[in-house]
């Protein structure tokens, strides 16, 4: 029971953000973009429940290794060896799992990122520093005219 003006479609190039996958070969080739790429039997690997710098695991031989980020950042290490980085489709990284075993996914932060969160903190302070010199000396103003007006009066 279904309304027939509804079409519904799946996207079979979908895949978990940390994939294996049989291998894609070129995976970014312009051929597979054009056909597409059924990602649908891709199996998720090193797991976690949420985002972080460090993901861990074991990864299958003899197929690939996607992540969802084509990112230069982004390094593998499968049985203690690096695995070398391809960008692939366009939007991943491709990372060949070679006979596979424990690997380790990890993300390098720039430092640039670092120097922007000081200059950001740096900003707040100054920010924070200003509001308050500007209320004590309204706070101050607001004395000194009240202290004039009582002795106007009194």
């Amino acid at each position: 029971p279904s309304d027939p003006a509804l079409l519904v479609y799946e996207n079979t190039a979908w895949g978990p953000l940390r994939a294996a996958a049989a291998s894609v070969g070129a995976g970014g080739s312009a051929t597979a973009n054009r056909q597409g790429v059924d990602l649908s039997d891709a199996r998720s690997v090193l797991p976690s429940r949420r985002a972080q710098p460090q993901y861990s695991g074991t990864v299958p031989g003899n197929g690939d290794v996607l992540v969802s980020e084509a990112s230069g950042h982004w390094s593998l290490e499968v049985a203690g060896r690096g695995a070398p980085r391809q960008r692939s489709f366009g939007w991943a990284n491709r990372y060949d799992a070679g006979s596979g075993g424990h690997a380790t996914l990890t993300y390098g932060t720039p430092l640039v990122r670092y120097l922007a969160v000081i200059v950001e903190i740096a900003l707040w302070v100054l920010a924070v520093r200003t509001v308050l010199r500007a209320r004590r000396r309204r706070g101050g103003e607001t004395m000194a005219a009240s202290s004039d007006a009582g002795e106007v009066t009194a």
